[in-house]
């Protein structure tokens, strides 16, 4: 026979953990393909702030970096890619680590990570780009390029930024760009016998392009020259097509639109696409991981179109022969195409946020149909350990507001439900109101985290055009719960930017301009606070 306890909504002691509620607010990101062999990365944050790299296998997921490494950057301002896999007869990923400060060659088979570089606290390296002969395994072929960042010790924002080629035979960094702020983005040509970069004095203005040739004996540069950009042009997100055409998004026309210069040519050339003229690709963000498009063949990319008087961006599938472009269906849950990865011309890897998943896309032959393959979803703690007792079932609700303008409010609602605790008597639980909740999302265990607490949950199916609650739907919910006898009308929490859920006390409505009490309960989902005015 179970013991109930009488104790306060909010201070019911459960088995469901903060590391279980971490784990489900994981962070995927950066899925890579190894050229060669077709075998699949990604990192994934841990519990305790570093990232691991991880692998699908045909078995199923393995994280190949030891746990006492971790995949990241100390890049200021330009975030970006902390690794890259190095194809080859023998599979190595380099990745940064500023955990340990170091920069690190891992060989995936074997486990064993070979340090390059001991790095002061003041340097990072990001935004990896693998030389294509890197295959013929002569000597002086395995070049790496990267964006270097040193800091100056006294003044964090002081920062001299430099393009640099690693060489993984000799372990030896050559400066190839130096004494300037403004250069990133380095990236070889398929052939491997040059490269581009975008440079800028000032972040987001007069954003050039760059070209130069690449010498692969001796890793220096030579005729080096802009190829477009000016004051009126906003260059970004270079990439070179598999033939050889040097692909970005620019300004000129009024809108971002796909721009190319052909290989052979000096010319730039404009992306005619039927019915996409006025449309924007991507944008202007000096953030090396920044990415709009993405190669799936010679011929075919993907690309997010933000399409006029629409927020919603669509995922398009380009074929460049014939000019033409279609919009895939995708759920709005898949985030833009730095979180995509091309696996074959017809398929890409696509990570999502809610809930952290990596899944297979493959576009059917109609190219505006897609099937998903979900790949990995991590599972902090076995569900055969949460006796089924301790879950909350989400209750469908709808109502119409009574403020104007009138409309239609939905979501799911999550009772407090603990089998060994109540609260006291004339006591209604405190809420905590959410973004949007999918019933094939399954269990989530940062909400099961609270509601077996005793707070009760209300997951909105709507939300603003950045992705945030809309404090009027708050209010409306609030009230609609608060008068049907379900929550404190008093004690509301909503979730914020990055899941921060700031509460408030105060009679007679939401306090949504932050006067009353705030506290952090829940951060990412999983550390709670304490309870000052819940």
């Amino acid at each position: 026979m179970v013991l109930v306890k009488t104790a306060p909504h909010g201070e019911w002691e459960s088995p469901i953990t903060a590391e279980a509620a971490a784990a489900q607010a994981r962070v995927l990101t950066f899925p890579k393909v190894c050229q060669v062999t077709g075998r699949t990365f990604f990192l994934e944050s841990r519990t305790n702030g570093t990232a691991s790299i991880v692998e699908i296998t045909d078995k199923g997921s393995k994280h190949v970096l030891p746990e006492e490494y971790s995949a990241s950057t100390l890049l200021y301002e330009l975030a970006g890619l902390p690794y890259a896999v190095v194809p080859g007869e023998e599979l190595r990923i380099i990745f940064s680590d500023a955990h340990n400060e170091s920069l690190n060659l891992l060989h995936v088979d074997s486990g064993a990570v070979e340090e390059i570089q001991k790095l002061p606290s003041t340097l990072g390296y990001a935004d990896f780009d693998c030389y294509p002969g890197i295959l013929s395994n002569a000597r002086n072929t395995s070049w790496i390029l990267a964006t270097q960042e040193d800091h100056d010790m006294l003044d964090r924002s002081a920062i001299d930024r430099r393009i640099v080629a690693i060489n993984l035979v000799t372990k030896t960094v050559i400066s190839l760009l130096s004494g300037t702020n403004s250069c990133f983005s380095p990236r070889f040509s398929p052939d491997g016998l040059r490269i581009s970069w975008l440079q800028h004095t000032n972040l987001g203005q007069n954003t050039q392009l760059y070209l130069s040739q690449f010498n692969p004996e001796t890793g220096s540069l030579s005729d080096i020259r802009p190829a477009t950009g000016s004051d009126e042009d906003s260059i970004a997100e270079p990439r070179w097509s598999p033939d050889g055409d040097l692909f970005f998004t620019s300004s000129e026309s009024g809108v971002r639109q796909l721009s190319r210069i052909r290989t052979g040519t000096n010319l730039r050339e404009l992306i005619s696409l039927p019915g996409l003229e006025h449309a924007d690709f991507g944008n202007a963000s000096p953030t090396t991981s920044s990415s709009s498009y993405l190669f799936l063949s010679d011929s075919t990319l993907l690309a997010t179109a933000h399409l006029p008087d629409d927020p919603t961006p669509q995922l398009i599938h380009i074929d460049l022969a014939s000019q033409t472009s279609t919009p895939l269906s995708l759920p709005s849950s898949y985030p833009p195409l730095n979180s995509a990865a091309a696996l074959s011309p017809s398929s890409f890897l696509a990570l999502t946020t809610s809930p952290p998943s990596l899944y297979r896309v493959d576009i059917l032959t109609d190219t505006s149909s897609v099937e998903t393959t979900l790949l990995y979803h991590p599972t902090p703690q076995d569900d055969d350990s949460i006796p089924e007792s301790y879950i909350s079932t989400a209750q469908p609700l709808a109502f119409t507001t009574l403020r104007e303008p009138r409309r239609d409010v939905t979501g799911w609602f999550f009772a407090p439900q603990n089998p060994r605790f109540v609260g006291p008597e004339g006591e209604a639980p405190p809420l905590v109101v959410g973004l949007p909740w999918e019933e094939e999302e399954g269990v989530d265990m940062a909400v099961q985290f609270l509601t077996s607490r005793g707070f009760a949950y209300f997951a909105l199916d709507s939300c603003g055009e950045g992705g945030e609650i809309v404090a009027e739907d708050v209010a409306e919910a609030v009230d609609f719960l608060g008068w049907s006898g379900r929550v404190d009308q008093g004690r509301v929490g909503v979730v914020g930017e990055d899941g921060v859920v700031e509460v408030f006390r105060r009679e007679g409505g939401v306090c949504g301009d932050g006067d009353g009490e705030s506290v952090v309960v829940l951060e990412r989902g999983v550390e709670v606070g304490g309870r000052s005015g819940c």
